[in-house]
């Protein structure tokens, strides 16, 4: 039995990043990557993915488009250098031919009477019934973006206002007088979409709706959410951080992620304001709705960050893969789902698809880096000796001989030196004593003695792992 009050420390997964480092203390954590909150609170593993498609192509996948147009496609996966392959349900895929895609931005896509266009600022191309593509007839304009609403095609971004649209029940007839102009003022189309039967514009500053009225004029303006002053702002909204989820548009502006909550702009990241104002290139962000996880995933890609927002339980945190002994870039570039199921394409020139699940326990072979750190200050600012760190945790289902896991502790003192890294192995699959032990460096009867203690807890775990409580064991030494 060690000697002094142990106290139960919950680690709840909140992570703050808008202070300076000292200013963070308990619960909240300076530091909270690869992991999703539990039901329970608690903070479990994030999904890790194992390839399934290798397209033998040097080249990122920048676009997944679902689509079941026989008993094996599953979907598509298109390249930056504007190539399309189809995918199969065993694991095969095939270059489609024809046209490719050679506009310079990121390419989206819709459906319209079971035929997938795709557009990338150049000329719009379809694919065809087999294994070629062909440009959209009806000589459609040279857009960034497309959506289907009300039996009709829409491109915009082929200039900064105007949008056209195609005849009712057509792809391929575009009269030139089926097109209209979002307000301009000094600020440009960054991204649509639909919602319902609307259009959605998001421009630099502000947010513009049409709504489909029919009749001759056919599409007509519903109003104008702004959220920024387009005179102060230093930087617009992003156009491809636009995500849609849970009934709400997520986006990267200005400095701060926000939620679209009806028609009031709200900003949701303050718990990671500091990081976010570092980030340099936002102009190239990304996202995805991850729905089985309930988060939405952010990335800018020069600076290699991965920003999660949890929307069910509004709670920011960061995820990334475990490189050469750091975090680094995690290779999300594209992400749909197949049938239910969820896959990403790989960041890097690798023509790769992964499939991204729960029960994938690293990142094609990686280990998935669970960290927390936390910095939990003694009762009344006394100095305390700690005699004991005790971990709460729970590995595996039981039945299994697997090979023992372990989890890596380090910790320091009143902003001290880290102390070297401390290894503990977590049991054999299934163990009843949830409790382990961390054992203290160079064999010394106690941690250490300070005011408060910082904690480092990293997990990474080829098997259903997960860490609740960590116990300490402070013996009070007076002021």
């Amino acid at each position: 039995m060690r000697a002094g009050v142990t106290m139960n420390v919950a680690l709840n997964p909140l992570g703050v990043k808008q202070l300076r480092q000292e200013e963070v203390v308990y619960p909240a954590n300076l530091e909270l990557r690869n992991g999703v909150r539990t039901d329970a609170g608690n903070y479990k593993g994030r999904p890790g993915y194992e390839t399934v498609w290798s397209l033998g192509v040097s080249q990122p996948i920048n676009l997944l488009i679902p689509k079941n147009r026989n008993v094996n496609t599953v979907g598509f996966a298109v390249t930056p250098a504007g190539t399309v392959y189809e995918l199969y349900s065993d694991r095969t895929s095939t270059l489609l031919t024809g046209p490719t895609l050679n506009g310079d931005y990121r390419p989206t896509w819709c459906e319209f009477d079971n035929t997938v266009i795709i557009c990338d600022g150049q000329a719009p191309v379809q694919v065809d019934v087999g294994t070629t593509m062909s440009l959209l007839a009806g000589d459609p304009p040279a857009a960034k973006f497309c959506a289907v609403i009300a039996d009709r095609v829409v491109l915009s971004g082929y200039d900064d206002t105007g949008f056209q649209w195609s005849d009712p029940g057509s792809a391929i007839v575009w009269p030139v007088l089926n097109t209209s102009s979002v307000a301009g003022n000094g600020e440009r189309i960054r991204y649509m979409t639909v919602a319902n039967t609307d259009l959605w514009f998001f421009k630099d500053a502000s947010i513009e709706i049409w709504a489909h009225i029919g009749g001759t004029e056919v599409f007509g303006r519903r109003g104008i959410i702004t959220v920024l002053d387009k005179f102060s702002r230093n930087r617009g909204i992003a156009g491809f951080s636009v995500v849609q989820g849970d009934d709400a548009f997520y986006f990267y502006a200005d400095g701060d992620f926000w939620k679209l909550n009806g028609f009031q702009p709200q900003r949701i990241s303050q718990a990671y304001k500091h990081e976010i104002g570092l980030l340099e290139e936002v102009d190239l962000m990304y996202g995805f709705h991850c729905a089985k996880e309930h988060v939405i995933r952010w990335f800018e890609p020069v600076s290699a960050r991965c920003f999660t927002y949890d929307y069910v339980n509004n709670v920011f945190s960061e995820d990334s893969m475990w490189l050469n002994g750091e975090h680094g870039r995690l290779p999300m570039y594209a992400y749909a789902e197949f049938d239910g199921v969820p896959y990403i394409g790989d960041y890097g020139p690798t023509g790769l698809v992964s499939r991204w699940q729960d029960d994938i326990y690293s990142d094609n072979g990686t280990p998935i880096h669970i960290e927390r750190t936390v910095r939990i200050p003694f009762k009344d600012g006394r100095k305390g000796r700690v005699n004991q760190l005790r971990l709460r945790m729970k590995r595996g289902s039981g039945g299994s001989s697997a090979a023992d896991e372990s989890v890596t502790v380090r910790w320091a003192f009143d902003e001290g030196a880290w102390t070297p890294y401390s290894t503990v192995t977590i049991g054999n699959d299934g163990d009843a004593d949830p409790y382990v032990d961390v054992v203290e460096p160079n064999g010394t009867s106690s941690l250490g003695v300070g005011r408060e203690i910082k904690l480092q807890i990293i997990q990474a775990a080829a098997c259903p792992h997960l860490l609740t409580h960590a116990l300490l064991t402070v013996k009070p030494l007076g002021n």
